[in-house]
């Protein structure tokens, strides 16, 4: 809820679709919290795991709307929206990226809740980018620094390719991740652009 009330206070032009796997389906709050100033999609797929469904998330952006490009994130991410439009913009010009993505910070509140004074803030990901030319070398880069490039922007149908590498046979959902990071990689270049991402 604390994420679609950032989106609604941004009012962000990208439409928003949520898989919830949940025991209880949260529409009406999380509809509420939208205002109706953001476009949101909400799927309620009672204990689905993380990957199946991202890979059916995905599977209905397509069947929804003509939309070329998606990014992932969890309930306690936030994404910069300009800088979601400047990551599509460069995969279109350049179609050996396979993904793209800016600078991501974490941050860390005094206390455990929702909401809060702020604690402290770092650097998440700073290098997350693959150069080689070839797949190999790619491979090679994210194996020696590894980094997870599912939450960066990419091409839609690309993504759901990627996603469902070893989505039937691999159920531990560390090794999935692995896999599927592997997957982006193999599949092409990843830029990081120099703009607040994450």
């Amino acid at each position: 809820i604390r994420t679609i009330i950032y989106y609604a206070s941004i009012d962000c032009p990208h439409p928003i679709f949520i898989g919830d796997a949940s025991s209880e389906s949260s529409e009406d709050l999380v509809m509420k919290a939208a205002q109706d100033k953001i476009e949101v999609h909400y799927f309620h797929w009672e204990n689905l795991y993380d990957r199946p469904t991202q890979v059916k998330l995905a599977q209905e952006v397509k069947k929804i709307n003509d939309i070329d490009y998606c990014a992932l994130h969890g309930d306690d991410d936030f994404f910069i929206s300009e800088s979601l439009l400047k990551c599509a913009e460069f995969l279109e010009l350049n179609p050996s990226y396979a993904t793209c993505q800016g600078h991501s910070f974490k941050f860390e509140l005094k206390e455990d809740y929702l909401y809060g004074k702020l604690q402290d803030i770092s650097v998440y990901s700073n290098s997350s980018q693959l150069n080689g030319n070839s797949a190999l070398d790619r491979l090679k880069e994210i194996s020696s620094n590894y980094w997870v490039p599912v939450f960066s922007v990419h091409r839609i149908n690309e993504f759901i390719d990627d996603i469902s590498n070893g989505l039937n046979s691999v159920t531990d959902m560390e090794f999935g991740e692995y896999i599927n990071s592997l997957s982006f990689a193999l599949r092409g270049k990843s830029k990081l652009i120099d703009c607040v991402y994450l």
